[in-house]
């Protein structure tokens, strides 16, 4: 069998004669980087060298990156290699790929990709989620006692795995395998950190008002790494998440590296959202943060915006909150009391912690009639 370093070797020499020409007529516009690009395909040998193209507009901000790849991996000599250039945007998300002029990618006995497969592979890619994913090139490649040593699906049609009908272009699970992972690899590490590196402030704040929630993702973490805690961005991103709430997730550690003051004022803004899950995050995050509030009143406050809570996670969170932070309120006490008409989940949160408190006399007769209506529940 041909040893399988020097196909790959060869090959690599193959993508190199296809990429280099083209790089002639690029613009000054255009940067160079250096990567170590990881890819299960060559796995064992701890990745491999590639050139990473950056194209800056004329403000030198980055507009997309690119990377010249080959289309398939091949141990018996048998694959037709093509070249083709995937591009991502400044922030890693992979955008489109591209073929010379004249090229075709083949898959089964050499039949052409039609355009409905082409259009597929592009579904493919874009994916992050894609069953490629967690898949390695065993996966795809049928090792047999033939000569070669191996069959591979694009030339006889055999694989290890069975694949919807969306999942794979039939015949070509191999090179959809190859480009999914140089798509979706550690190359985007290496796009956000160079990305990163060259932004402006000014730019961050763009990706923040992007319509693409991606960007904003990237630019809260961006303003996170830099400490950024000027109030007009903080503003901007709570009024983000206010729009987002799965923004949260993302923006906690940078709310939690803010001035205490601002983290507690940003805290009391998400505690008045409509959206269940950002109320209930909310409370999380308050639950976990250990530094105290500069207002003696400020759990009180928050215990109004949550006056007509429905959720039961919702209220244990709150009442959790309270019972760790603010014990000693006659305004929860009361909270708990309203809540005993309520149905019998919300009503027994209440009257568990109730039933801890420091009541008057009058208060624990309430108490005791409830618990007598609901003994069969408590």
């Amino acid at each position: 069998m041909i040893n399988r370093k020097v196909i790959l070797s060869l090959l690599s020499l193959v993508l190199l004669s296809f990429a280099m020409p083209q790089l002639k007529h690029l613009s000054n516009s255009v940067f160079t980087h250096q990567i170590r690009i990881l890819h299960p395909a060559f796995e064992s040998e701890g990745g491999r060298t590639y050139d990473l193209f950056e194209i800056k507009n004329e403000t030198g901000q980055p507009v997309e990156f690119y990377m010249d790849v080959i289309s398939v991996y091949c141990e018996a000599g048998v694959c037709q290699v093509d070249t083709v250039r995937l591009f991502w945007s400044p922030i890693g998300t992979f955008l489109r790929y591209e073929l010379p002029a004249n090229v075709e990618l083949e898959k089964v006995e050499g039949k052409p990709f039609t355009n409905e497969d082409y259009e597929l592979l592009s579904a493919i890619l874009k994916d992050e989620n894609s069953r490629f994913k967690n898949l390695n090139l065993s996966d795809i490649v049928k090792k047999n006692e033939v000569e070669h040593g191996v069959e591979l699906d694009g030339y006889s049609g055999a694989t290890l795995v069975n694949f919807k009908a969306d999942a794979s272009v039939d015949g070509a699970a191999l090179t959809c395998f190859a480009l999914w992972h140089y798509a979706n690899g550690n190359v985007r590490d290496h796009i956000k950190r160079i990305t990163s590196q060259s932004l402006s402030s000014e730019k961050v704040e763009e990706y923040l008002e992007s319509d693409d929630i991606s960007f904003k993702v990237f630019a809260i973490n961006w303003f996170n790494d830099k400490k950024v805690d000027s109030g007009r961005i903080v503003e901007t991103v709570v009024s983000n998440i206010h729009e987002f709430p799965q923004l949260l997730k993302v923006a906690q550690p940078y709310f939690e590296g803010l001035p205490t003051q601002v983290y507690f004022d940003v805290m009391y803004s998400l505690s008045q959202a409509s959206n269940n899950q950002l109320r209930l995050k909310t409370l999380q995050s308050l639950k976990s943060y250990i530094a105290e509030p500069s207002s003696r009143d400020y759990f009180d406050e928050i215990l109004k915006h949550y006056s007509q809570v429905k959720d039961y996670q919702e209220l244990n969170v709150l009442l959790e909150l309270m019972e760790e932070r603010n014990s000693a309120s006659q305004d929860v006490i009361c909270f708990c009391f309203s809540l005993l008409k309520e149905d019998v989940v919300l009503s027994r949160r209440a009257y568990y912690y109730l039933n801890s408190a420091e009541l008057t006399k009058k208060e624990h007769k309430r108490l005791e009639r409830y618990k007598k209506k609901h003994i069969e529940y408590l």
